[in-house]
């Protein structure tokens, strides 16, 4: 279960970078 959600924040983390990034670019 740790790592599940463990897992999850890091997507979550990372969704924000790649939708920041997309932001700058547009």
């Amino acid at each position: 279960l740790r790592l599940k959600i463990r897992k999850k924040l890091y997507y979550i983390t990372y969704n924000r970078r790649l939708r920041k990034l997309i932001v700058e670019v547009i």
